[in-house]
């Protein structure tokens, strides 16, 4: 396995920094909803209400991206990424010291814009720093640590619980993420995409487009839009298990809580290990679209087992680990093909763009499942987490057909 991944030193240092970086993200992304129990007690507010934070959370993150795609593209992704997770981890750090719950609301809207510069930064520097014929196996690998950091995220912060107040964990791991920040900005030639920018940038004014116009080209392109689409639905469906799959499995199957995270981590597990093996088939396999309705439709499927409740809870790690697995393998094969339409210059704003639809999804998502949890209805979560992800497979195909004409 380690020769499959093997790669020149310069990628893997670059690929490793950036790997770290989207772990971090994706861990500040989790971080509260392992908390929701504890915080509902000590806040005195409705699951909706919690799931509102990841809204706002979502939001900001959604609002910012496309300019940090922008910004990536005509000033760099280094400057851009570097400074994302400096806001991102601040956000964190300033919970202990406003406590409210209004406050909260505010701070995760700060943490969430330094959130929107991963996607469009961290793609064009491994576009920019590893050889083409292994992209498939780093976007894999950058992908893998996005699960790690939900992975880590659940038992980290109820540990943390465990020995300080959920504001004061908070703000620890904030400060773990500005430490990284300094170890990153050390490295700074390994996040250099200027190369790969300088050749694709206009030899004159007069080549130019204004800058409105030429973004509007960009990402009105019919298969931008359809990939924008599918990563809405995917977000929105996956909103549902990153946020409330502890609630529901609590309420649904009577699990405690630590039976309920113990499973939400092995969903992240498996997720990760299949974007590792996701990678390694995406720089093989020539029909990305049929491999990924084929692994979404198993993943749908999956979820609808766990809805039925048709097996004690000790089981449910089964199907939950089978869904996230086959979610994760069409990861590497997803970001290809967005990468594939991308013209020279302009993969800041094309992922920027597409990947405003996790934003958008992750806003609208939490809410929605959120008010299933408060009517009683937990078998909801997984039924429509499910249902919703299959739009994606209408969106793949419309973008393939889009990109033929």
């Amino acid at each position: 396995m380690a020769s499959v991944f093997a790669m020149p030193r310069k990628e893997l240092k670059s690929v490793g920094l950036i790997a770290v970086g989207h772990g971090f993200s994706h861990f500040y992304m989790l971080a509260l909803p392992p908390l929701f129990p504890i915080m509902r007690a000590d806040l005195d507010v409705s699951w909706t209400a919690l799931g509102l934070i990841i809204t706002v959370y979502s939001v900001a993150t959604g609002i910012a991206q496309l300019p940090a795609g922008i910004l990536v593209d005509r000033i760099g992704a280094r400057p851009v990424l570097l400074a994302g997770l400096t806001i991102q981890a601040v956000g964190f750090v300033l919970v202990a010291l406003f406590p409210s719950y209004w406050s909260l609301l505010v701070l995760m809207f700060i943490s969430g814009v330094g959130n929107s510069v991963f996607h469009p930064a961290d793609y064009a520097i491994l576009a920019a720093r590893v050889g083409t014929e292994r992209q498939g196996r780093a976007f894999g690998i950058h992908i893998f640590s996005g699960y790690a950091g939900w992975v880590v995220a659940p038992p980290a912060m109820l540990f943390m619980v465990s020995l300080w107040d959920w504001r004061i964990a908070c703000s620890i791991s904030g400060i773990i993420g500005l430490l990284f920040v300094a170890v990153a900005a050390l490295s700074y030639d390994s996040l250099n995409d200027a190369e790969v920018r300088g050749k694709t940038k206009p030899d004159t004014a007069g080549e130019k487009m204004s800058a409105m116009k030429e973004t509007l080209s960009i990402i009105t392109t019919p298969a931008v839009l359809l990939f924008f689409a599918f990563f809405l639905a995917l977000a929105t469906g996956s909103a549902g298990i990153m946020s409330f799959a502890i609630v529901g499995l609590m309420e649904l199957y009577e699990a405690s809580k630590e039976m309920a995270t113990a499973q939400l981590t092995a969903y992240f597990a498996a997720a990760a290990i299949g974007v590792l093996i996701g990678g390694v088939i995406a720089d093989k396999v020539q029909n990305h679209e049929k491999f990924t309705a084929i692994s979404i439709f198993a993943s749908a499927a999956f979820l609808g087992l766990i809805a039925l409740k048709i097996m004690p809870i000790a089981y449910v790690a089964i199907p939950m680990a089978a869904s996230a697995f086959t979610i994760g393998l069409i990861s590497p094969s997803r970001d290809l093909l967005v990468r594939n339409t991308c013209a020279p210059g302009t993969i800041g704003t094309v992922f920027g763009f597409v990947t405003t639809g996790f934003s958008v999804g992750a806003a609208i998502g939490p809410p929605v499942f959120g008010m299933f949890a408060d009517i009683g209805m937990p078998e909801m979560i997984f039924w429509l987490s499910g249902g919703i992800t299959l739009l994606c497979v209408v969106s793949i195909y419309a973008a393939k057909a889009a990109t033929k004409r």
